[in-house]
């Protein structure tokens, strides 16, 4: 027989865990639909009722990675969708993923999948 856990007292079980998982697992939601504009790291923490730091420190025990990573890695795979999906020009995607400049786009789309955005047209075609 198990004994209970220790947020479980008197057959009462702690919501602290759940809100917690809940509270993250939104902000996850918002950054991977969420592109334009880049949600700051203050607006996320406000809109879920908590910290930075604490969300910074309980996405990252989450999830495995920090906030940041997670917003850029969901806004290159987007950019990359765009790119090979129809004609829609690097700028419009840039803008589309939140970025004001297309050159600051481009290094970041670059140093994310090791190839210019303008290659990721050629690259589909290329593994049709």
């Amino acid at each position: 027989v198990l004994s209970p856990a220790p947020h479980e007292i008197a057959g009462e079980i702690s919501t602290a865990p759940t809100t917690l998982v809940r509270q993250i697992d939104t902000v996850r939601r918002i950054l991977s639909t969420q592109y334009a504009p880049i949600p700051h790291i203050f607006e996320l923490a406000r809109r879920v009722g908590m910290s930075e730091s604490k969300l910074k420190r309980a996405f990252k025990e989450h999830f495995g990675t920090t906030v940041f990573e997670y917003g850029l890695e969901c806004r290159m795979r987007r950019a990359l969708e765009l790119l090979q999906a129809n004609a829609t020009s690097i700028c419009q995607v840039a803008e589309c993923v939140g970025y004001q400049h297309q050159t600051s786009f481009t290094a970041a789309f670059r140093d994310h999948f090791g190839f210019l955005p303008s290659e990721a047209r050629m690259r589909r075609s290329h593994a049709s």
